[in-house]
């Protein structure tokens, strides 16, 4: 009766106290094939089409244009086109298949276009211009650019007669998505999806780290999706890494998984628990929008073992966008020991006696020489003041960090001693850490300016992401690093 999406709905069936239905059936109604373009024009025409003609915004289509022909043609060219109001987001691979039309079978190369409608209304897509020259028997072989069948010895006994193709204009109704009655924020993802989310491990010592995994699933544009809004309690410190894609592409549009990946770092002994993770889609199969959710993580968090160094906290809220994302590997067995360097009877003889009184002395010179090099530092340090000190230790920081031979924990060490040295010089205090809530207090009890604390908050956070991600850092990071952290504690004074 009309055109446009039609839906036959299921069935019901009842049989001896049984019942069943049929599956629902999805009918596209156009218009007469005749005003479609799909008239045998001779040996040759173009067609264009849309997998949906109603969709929503967001929603993937699939425009089509089909060659159809039985002639020998020679140069094609096709001009696609300008797809206003639409986000294009790739170009399908060429289909080749024959198809019979009134009885006539014709070869037909398609190319699909996948696009995203960017917001309400009726959209005309213009028609497909395909240039190409027509083979008209009565000599010159060609290269076919659009595909290589297209040659055939055939041309050296024919006339080639250029021509020019159009595509029928395509009119979709982009449909607008109704008011979201769901209480999470709508994620702008329009298909089918799932959400799915893994923690590893959920026991750690404090200044370790667990692994957040959150994998967006599904058909859709799902290259747009964003990460959702998490929740981390605040004795955790989140490095985030870039998202992992496994999307592929096929005639229906984007499918696959995206994976946002989060490195939480715990910066106090407890039980905690991490909320769940929510997100919104619209359903386009129902017509719906539909919530997502993950189960709520529980994580325990013992004390730090006995001799390990103290855990830097920080503000959630200052963290650097540029700060890398943090990926905790698992320890894997990469070979053997090297066998040992004597592995005959003879290696075990004793070579020569070590009496008890040599035994003895030979284990106190080692206390002897580490009082005695204290003794030597005091002397030497005897009248200075703890802001000399710490001016002292930075500046020999600074110099160790600029050595090419550092690897990057040592590099980063040196620079994160640097910029905390710095910091207690001003107060006239001595250390070994600091957190970025108490590097700006330290400042602030300075009168240092505003802006230059911000400055320095976030460069220690910077610093000490760059510490937990545990990546191999470029040479121009590395450079860029050192001379913020100069600059900054030339600025500090």
């Amino acid at each position: 009766m009309k055109k446009g999406r039609l839906t036959i709905p299921p069935l019901p069936v009842v049989y001896k106290n049984e019942r069943a239905s049929t599956e629902r059936i999805d009918v596209v109604v156009e218009d007469k094939p005749g005003s479609q373009g799909m008239r045998a024009e001779g040996d040759l025409f173009v067609k264009a089409s849309v997998n949906d003609d109603s969709p929503y915004p967001g929603q993937q289509i699939v425009y089509t244009f089909a060659l159809y022909y039985t002639a020998q043609i020679s140069s094609p060219t096709l001009n696609l086109p300008d797809f206003r109001n639409f986000s294009v987001k790739e170009s399908d691979r060429d289909r080749q298949f024959s198809t019979t039309i009134n009885g006539r079978e014709f070869q037909v190369i398609e190319r699909n276009v996948i696009l995203d409608p960017l917001k309400p209304g009726t959209v005309l897509i213009p028609p497909a211009v395909l240039n190409c020259k027509v083979a008209v028997p009565r000599g010159r072989k060609s290269t076919d650019p659009f595909d290589t069948f297209f040659n055939d010895p055939f041309f050296n006994r024919a006339a080639l007669v250029p021509k020019t193709l159009r595509t029928n204009p395509v009119s979709v109704r982009v449909i607008p998505l109704p008011p979201n009655p769901q209480s999470v924020p709508f994620s702008g993802l329009v298909g089918r999806f799932d959400l799915k989310a893994t923690l590893e491990p959920s026991f750690l010592n404090v200044g370790d780290s667990t692994t957040l995994s959150l994998t967006v699933q599904g058909r859709g544009n799902l290259k747009d999706a964003i990460e959702p809004e998490i929740q981390i309690p605040s004795d955790f410190k989140m490095y985030k890494d870039s998202p992992l894609e496994d999307i592929r592409l096929d005639n229906g549009g984007y499918l696959g998984t995206k994976t946002f990946r989060l490195a939480l770092v715990a910066l106090k002994a407890g039980t905690y628990t991490l909320p769940p993770v929510s997100m919104t889609y619209f359903d386009i199969e129902k017509g719906v929008y539909k919530g997502l959710s993950t189960p709520a993580f529980t994580v325990t968090v013992n004390p730090p073992p006995e001799g390990s160094l103290p855990v830097q906290a920080a503000r959630p809220e200052t963290q650097s966008p540029e700060a890398p994302g943090f990926v905790k590997k698992k320890v894997e067995f990469t070979g053997h020991d090297i066998l040992p360097l004597k592995e005959s009877l003879d290696g075990a003889r004793n070579r020569f006696s070590f009496s008890f009184s040599w035994f003895v002395i030979c284990l106190l010179v080692p206390a002897l020489l580490l009082v005695l090099v204290k003794r030597v530092i005091r002397s030497k340090n005897r009248g200075k003041t703890p802001s000399m000190l710490m001016t002292e230790r930075a500046e020999k920081s600074l110099k160790e960090a600029g050595k090419t031979s550092l690897n990057d924990r040592e590099f980063l060490s040196n620079v994160y001693l640097a910029f905390v040295s710095r910091v207690f010089a001003k107060n006239g205090m001595t250390g070994e850490t600091l957190t970025g809530r108490e590097v700006q207090t330290i400042l602030a009890s300075a009168d240092c300016d505003p802006v230059l604390i911000d400055e320095a908050v976030q460069l220690l956070d910077r610093i000490e992401g760059y510490r937990f991600a545990g990546k191999s850092l470029e040479k121009d990071t590395r450079k860029k690093l050192l001379e913020e952290t100069r600059t900054l504690a030339r600025r500090i004074g």
